[in-house]
């Protein structure tokens, strides 16, 4: 039997990061990483997934926003909650309302993909004198009632160790991710990796089980988008096959002040397949400053 890859210490993750890096919310340090001059502009990543995510499109962005790159909880470099509710979107969209607080300055706009894309919206929701902008790149709009086997604990403790076993393998971890992907060449053996490793980190078990009680069960609820207030840019990719085109544009339709843009021959991880094509639309919609 294929033994489990161990869980790294958390301290030893962050030890050579400068202090400033991290930001204390509610007794939990959060990875953060500012870039760049300018109106601020938050950044927040996907499930399993990190700040990493963004690697490209910062430097394209630094010349005229000062980025903000958010650790979420149970991923990248962020300290994991022990108390499950710490996974709830409502309690992760406080913390980082929070977190901007400690960062001081103004209001800030925001680009979330996939679930980041949820946090962000339900972040507006609940403290939308807080942003000025969304940008939603592939945003999940419902979590479904998860399969009965997920609903108990015996189900979910064997869900747990399967997880576990799946990112303990290279290569099955890479495929079985890879349908985030679209273009060839992107999701290279290092990038894979790099996400399967940034997740082995110290309070895994408690980031499964807060994740599996705050988007399985019933399914989790996400804040109406259509009740916002705020201008939003939902950016679709053309071959995501996880959040279609199709459910992009339903979405809009839905919202107060939405637009919708779609870049070509991409699928659902467009900060990495399009950088460039994300960039631009950001610039279109957010004002290039200078």
């Amino acid at each position: 039997m294929r033994s489990l890859a161990p869980l790294r210490p958390w301290r030893e993750v962050v030890r050579d990061l400068p202090g400033d890096r991290l930001v204390e919310v509610r007794g939990q340090r959060f990875h953060v990483s500012r870039d760049g001059a300018g109106p601020p502009l938050v950044l927040l990543h996907g499930i399993a997934a990190s700040s990493y995510s963004y690697r490209d499109l910062i430097p394209l962005l630094a010349p005229g926003f000062e980025t903000i790159a958010i650790d979420l909880s149970g991923f990248g470099k962020t300290e994991r909650p022990r108390d499950v509710e710490s996974y709830r979107i409502e309690e992760q969209a406080d913390r980082i309302a929070r977190l901007l607080d400690e960062l001081g300055g103004d209001r800030v706009s925001i680009v979330g993909h996939s679930f980041g894309a949820a946090v962000a919206a339900c972040l507006a929701s609940r403290h939308p004198g807080r942003v000025e902008k969304l940008a939603l790149v592939s945003p999940v709009t419902e979590f479904r009632k998860a399969p009965w086997f997920w609903r108990n604990w015996v189900g979910l403790r064997i869900a747990y160790g399967g997880v576990r076993l799946l990112l303990s393998d290279s290569d099955r971890f890479r495929r079985a991710i890879r349908n985030s992907f679209y273009r060839e060449g992107i999701l290279t053996r290092q990038v894979a990796d790099h996400y399967r490793e940034s997740m082995l980190v110290e309070g895994f078990r408690e980031a499964f089980f807060g994740y599996a009680k705050a988007l399985g069960g019933r399914g989790a609820h996400i804040p109406g988008y259509e009740k916002l207030a705020h201008s939003i840019l939902v950016i679709a990719g053309e071959k995501d096959g996880i959040v279609t085109v199709d459910a992009c544009e339903r979405l809009v339709s839905s919202l107060h002040d939405g637009r919708l843009f779609v870049v070509p021959s991409c699928g659902h991880s467009a900060p990495e397949e399009a950088p460039e094509a994300v960039v631009s639309a950001l610039g279109a919609f957010l004002g290039s400053p200078g």
